[in-house]
Formats: C-alpha cells, structure tokens, sequence
C-alpha cells in the first residue's frame, strides 16, 4: 500500500486490507492472504498518514469493494480471537453483491461461498429492475443464508432446466444448494411476498427438494437396468445392498455414451446370470442423482462402482474397453461371482431337451404298441383261419 487512501483506487475486484496502528497484520490475515490471493486483492499498512485519511484509529481489516456499498470494516466481535476461517467466511460473503448477477465467470465465486443459491431467472428482453429492487430487502436480510443472484434464463435456459424451473414463461426462482445437490423451485408467480413466503419456508426446513425422476419400468427386459431416481434407493442401496453395483450416469446426446453402450450391454450380459452383481444405466439428463449421495454428476459417461457390503462409491477412470471394465469389476467385487442363477436360455434349452427325450419316448412306446397289437391281431387272424378250416372239415364230413 502507498499513502495514496486505499478507497480512492479503482478496484477491479475486492480488496482486503489490514490497518494496524503498529507492527505487522494480523497471522489469521496472512495465512488468509496467502490462501485466497487468486481471488481477492491485499493489503497492509501501519502508515500514520493513511489510517488519518481513512479515519482508523485502531487495527482494523477493511473490504473494499466496487457494489453495494464501497467498504464494509470486519466487526470487533470478529477482529478479537480472529482466524484464518472465521475471515475468510466473511469475506466470501461479502465481497459479491446483495442481488448480482451471476454468469460462468463469476459463478465459482459463490460457488466458494458454501451458501445455497437463490437464483431469479429472467428475460432480459423485458423489464425487470422492478422485480429485482423489489427483492432487494429480502437479499439483505437473509444474505448470510443465502447468496441471492438474478441470470439471463433466455440465454441459459439448461441451466433453468437442469435445476427443474419450468422454462415456459420468466421470471422463476428457484433455490439450490451445491452441498446436498439440492433443487427448490418455487411453483408460483414470481413476486416478492411469494419469494419471500418460500423462503421462510425453505430455511424453516418445510420445503421438500425437488427430484426429477424417469418413469419406472414396469419390466425390466435386458441385462442392464434401467435405473431411475424413484427406484434408485430401493434398487442401489436396499435390494442391491450386497451386490457389487457399476452404474453409468450418461446423457443421450453424448457422443462418447452412444460409443460406450454396446460394450456396457456386453458387460450387463457376462454377469446376467450372476445374483450378486448388478451392471445398470441411469440417464443423468432424465433424472436426478439423490441429494443423499455424495457425489455430483460433472461430465458424460460418468462410472461408478461400489463394492457389495459398502457404502462407498469408487470412480472408474480406465479405458472403456470391456476387457478393462471386466478386470476392475473383478478386482474391486466384494461378492462371489462364481455363483450362477441358471439363465432364461439355459431353462429354455433344458425344457427343449427333456421334451425331446420324453417325445422320443412316447414314439418308441407307441411304436412298441403298435407292433404288439400288429402281432397280437396276426394271432387272431391265424386263430380265426385255423378254426374256420376245422369248421368247414366238420361240415364236409357230416355231409
């Protein structure tokens, strides 16, 4: 720092600084420093002449920043007993805007918050400063719980879509927390005392997340399961509790999934007929993961696997050829694979074959009849012709 006052610069981000009437910044400063230098800007003086201009007549750590309002001093409460954590959590929630907007660049920023997201998606076309001032109170009172945004939803309709917003008018609001992956979009009008009644509810614990979830089939007729959300936790982690479960998380338009899915059917059949192993797919785009797992979903095809009997998942990062697939499943599996449910086919071929033997059967029974019948009606007929010679002797003798 120069004696030049710290709030006269033109500041292209935020910037923390420290004033001590002497000596050096404080440790938990510097440790905070040195960890957060990618994003924030420091600083440090004990310069009489600058604590004089900016009126500080005791230590103090400033936030200068280019919204709201130009500088915020940490509180004394905090400045005594302070640690590198305890700073760094306000600084990260307060150094973005009480209503701003949010964008791919700036979104890591409150993504580094550790707070919820309450998002207002609107159309820029249209008018919306008074929607978002009318907001504004609502932001300040609960900027510690939630970090408030508002973002172009015509130009990032997914985003809207992927956090279950119906995209079919603007503005909507919706809620989502990146700790339990988490969706909460509010199902009416956007106005300010529905904004503020759902969230009340929301940090009350009242509001349900919203899970998106495939149909369930009825049938399931290949060997690869065709997993969705509200059969998920029945089928993973109850039914399937002892069985070595790989799942693919995939999106349809993925050209590396559509690459994938006739090697992932040829592995679903190799272990079709084995009890404790399930192979299956869940389509990422048509359902949602289960906020009670502890991964996210951040690329496709995404592959999963946990051994049976445990509650972690393990990542694949192999080639995805089949023969690579195969060795991991069998060097991770906690099961038997040796033991095997007789297949639909091998059933099938079985019933074949002792229909087989028992037609042949019922042939050479038949044909044993048949020959004794033929043997016994010769019998008969050479009984008959004998009698009736006898017969016709006796006639000509009597005569």
């Amino acid at each position: 720092m120069t004696d030049s006052t710290a709030s006269s610069l033109l500041l292209p981000a935020s910037v923390v600084v420290s004033y001590t009437t002497s000596g050096k910044a404080p440790e938990a400063f510097t440790k905070f420093a040195s960890s957060a230098r990618d994003s924030y800007l420091f600083g440090h003086t004990a310069s009489k002449s600058v604590l004089s201009a900016e009126s500080i007549t005791a230590d103090q750590i400033v936030l200068y920043k280019s919204f709201d309002e130009p500088f915020l001093s940490l509180p004394g409460d905090l400045y005594k007993g302070l640690t590198a954590e305890k700073l760094g959590l306000w600084v990260k929630e307060n150094a973005v805007p009480t209503l701003g907007e949010i964008s791919p660049e700036n979104f890591g920023t409150y993504a580094q918050a550790g707070k919820p997201i309450a998002y207002v998606f609107v159309d820029p076309n249209e008018s919306n400063e008074a929607l978002l001032k009318s907001l504004e109170p609502l932001a300040k009172t609960h900027k510690s719980e939630l970090s408030w945004v508002f973002i172009d939803g015509i130009k990032f309709v997914d985003h809207a879509k992927s956090l279950n917003v119906d995209v079919a008018s603007w503005p909507r609001f919706v809620v989502q927390d990146l700790t339990l992956q988490a969706k909460y979009p509010l199902k009416t009008s956007v106005t300010a005392a529905n904004v503020k009644s759902f969230v009340e509810e929301y940090l009350a614990g009242d509001v349900a997340p919203d899970v998106k979830s495939a149909k369930v089939k009825e049938v399931q007729d290949e060997s690869v399961w065709d997993l969705a959300t509200d059969e998920y936790e029945q089928v993973v982690w109850e039914d399937g509790k002892d069985k070595d479960v790989f799942v693919e998380f995939f999106a349809p338009w993925c050209g590396h999934c559509k690459k994938l899915k006739p090697i992932w059917d040829t592995l679903g059949d190799k272990y079709a007929d084995v009890p404790s192993v399930l192979i299956a797919k869940f389509d990422a785009t048509e359902n949602d993961v289960p906020p009670f797992e502890p991964f996210k979903i951040q690329g496709f095809p995404t592959l999963k696997f946990r051994p049976a009997g445990s509650d972690e998942w393990v990542d694949y990062s192999g080639d995805r050829s089949l023969e690579s697939l195969v060795e991991f499943l069998e060097e991770n599996a906690a099961s038997d694979l040796t033991v095997k449910n007789v297949s639909k086919r091998a059933t099938a071929e079985t019933v074949v074959e002792k229909g087989t033997e028992a037609a042949d059967t019922i042939v050479d029974k038949a044909g044993e009849a048949y020959d004794a019948a033929v043997e016994k009606g010769e019998e008969v007929v050479e009984a008959v012709k004998s009698t009736g010679e006898q017969v016709v002797r006796q006639v000509r003798e009597e005569l």
